[in-house]
C-alpha cells in the first residue's frame, strides 16, 4: 500500500503511525488489489472535545475512490470509527463492482482540467467584480475519471459520502452531474450541446 499521511496541528507518534498502517492494511486486504491512500489526521480546536480529533481517508482502488472521515476524542478512536465506515463501504463496493458488468467496462477516462473553457467576453467585467465579492476558491483537486453510467456514478457518489458527483456519461459521452436532492432522491445535470 502506498500511503500518504498529513498531520495538521498535531504530531502523530510512530505507535500511531503503525496502528493506522495496520488498520488500512486490512481494509486493503479485503481489497484485494493494490490501495493508494492518502490520509489526514487533524486537531481542531472546538468547543466539544468529544470532536477534538478528525480522520479523513481517501483510498484509490482500481480507479474508483472510497472516502470516510470521523471525528473523535482521540486518534486512535477516530482512526477505528473510520476503519468501520470504510469496511461498510469496501463491502458496498465489492458488492457493487466487482459483480457488474460495469466493473469489466475500461475506457481512458479525460481529465477535467484538459476540457478547454470558453474564452470571457469583454461584457463579463461586471460579473467578474461580484464573483469576486462573493468569494474564492480555496481548494482545488484532481482526480482522474472514467466513463460510467448514472447508477455506477450514483453508487461511486454514496460510497465518497458527497451530495454531488462530476462523472463523464457512457451513453452520451458528455460530463454531468449528479446530486442529491433533499427528498433523497437523485438530480442530474446535463449540459445542451449548442
Amino acid at each position: 500500500m502506498e500511503m500518504q499521511i498529513q498531520a495538521r496541528n498535531t504530531r502523530l507518534s510512530d505507535d500511531t503511525k503503525a496502528y493506522l498502517t495496520k488498520k488500512l492494511e486490512r481494509i486493503e486486504s479485503r481489497l484485494k488489489s493494490p490501495v493508494d491512500a492518502h490520509v489526514v489526521i487533524a486537531e481542531e480546536k472546538t468547543r466539544s472535545q468529544q470532536d477534538r480529533f478528525v480522520v479523513e481517508v481517501t483510498l484509490r482502488c482500481n480507479g474508483t475512490l472510497l472516502r470516510g472521515q470521523q471525528r473523535a476524542p482521540s486518534v486512535q478512536v477516530a482512526i477505528d470509527a473510520l476503519t468501520t465506515t470504510l469496511d461498510r463501504r469496501v463491502a458496498q463496493f465489492k458488492s457493487t463492482f466487482y459483480r457488474s458488468e460495469a466493473a469489466k467496462r475500461g475506457g481512458t477516462a479525460k481529465s477535467i482540467r484538459e476540457i478547454e473553457a470558453p474564452e470571457p467576453d469583454e461584457g463579463d467585467e461586471d460579473e467578474d467584480e461580484e464573483l469576486a465579492s462573493m468569494g474564492k476558491v480555496v481548494r482545488s483537486k484532481r482526480f482522474e475519471m472514467k466513463p460510467m453510467a448514472v447508477e455506477e456514478a450514483a453508487i461511486q457518489m454514496e460510497m465518497l459520502d458527497h451530495s454531488f458527483f462530476l462523472f463523464q456519461n457512457t451513453d452520451t459521452g458528455i460530463y454531468n452531474v449528479l446530486y442529491r436532492r433533499s427528498d433523497g432522491d437523485y438530480g442530474l445535470i446535463e449540459p445542451e450541446q449548442s
